[in-house]
């Protein structure tokens, strides 16, 4: 029998409250006070190198949309079976596990990867009788840029999309990497949706410790990953920093940047044309 099924954002929010629900910018440390309030430079490329990081790795995991398709569904795989040609997918399945593969070949452009050019290929392997699958890149590229590291986390199916709970580790050349426990929710629609209490990004010189609270991209709808919703909060030298999305920030890149007790501002965080 199959069991009652949540939706993705249920399953994200359940999630949390297991692991402790994130910080507000107004319940850390000394909220700002150790430093100025005014959105200085330094702040702003802390801005940019945070979002830069985030959007780079929505990309990465945007290559594992295949995971909604209801023929994947852990439950129910078949034995042996194909479909899709970016990237084409194969898969086989025992009664306690199963290998999945998502090969882009070598290179291809589909929509639920924002428009990016992918190569290389993808492998999941999973366990039917728990759920959690290892998930491995095979000389991935987005957009010519490298992508190494790796995935392990409880894959669950969502009544609107596929949600992954576990450790992640992805690094993208010349741009930096995302490391941490990482709540993955995958849409039907072919939304992305990233939530933790912490993880790290760097991009090879600085890092920051963030937090990500519902930070959606629609990567089909936009041709980008730029999230437009959901927020991040990280610290500087004891400030407070929370970055908001809004649907705007996907179309122009811009962000609100609220800096310790401060009243949010507009920012451009990402060049849209680059992306």
């Amino acid at each position: 029998m199959t069991p009652t099924r949540l939706t993705i954002a249920a399953l994200l929010a359940l999630a949390l409250v297991i692991s402790g629900c994130p910080r507000s910018s107004s319940s850390s440390g000394d909220n700002g006070s150790g430093g100025s309030q005014e959105f200085t430079e330094a702040l702003q490329d802390a801005v940019t190198l945070v979002v830069e990081q985030v959007v780079a790795a929505g990309g990465v995991f945007a290559t594992l949309n295949p995971l909604t398709d209801s023929r994947l569904d852990l439950d129910t795989i078949a034995a042996i079976g194909g479909f899709g040609t970016c990237p084409e997918v194969d898969f086989a399945a025992s009664s306690t596990a199963a290998a999945l593969g998502f090969d882009f070949d070598s290179g291809c452009t589909a929509s639920a990867t924002g428009a990016a050019t992918v190569s290389g290929s993808v492998e999941v392997n999973a366990s039917r009788q728990t759920g959690v699958a290892e998930i491995r890149f095979n000389n991935l590229q987005i957009d010519d840029r490298r992508v190494t590291g790796f995935i392990d986390a409880l894959v669950q199916r969502a009544t609107d999309g596929t949600a992954l709970d576990g450790t992640v580790e992805v690094e993208t050349a010349d741009v930096g990497f995302l490391r941490g426990d990482l709540l993955i929710g995958l849409g039907d629609s072919g939304t992305l949706t990233l939530s933790a209490t912490t993880v790290r990004v760097s991009d090879g010189t600085t890092t920051y410790d963030v937090e990500l609270t519902a930070v959606m991209a629609d990567p089909i709808n936009n041709d980008n990953l730029v999230p437009k919703s959901g927020s991040i909060y990280f610290r500087r030298n004891s400030i407070d920093v929370v970055i908001t999305f809004s649907r705007r920030s996907a179309e122009d890149g811009i962000v609100q940047v609220a800096v310790a007790t401060a009243s949010a501002v507009n920012f451009q965080a990402v060049d849209i044309t680059e992306q």
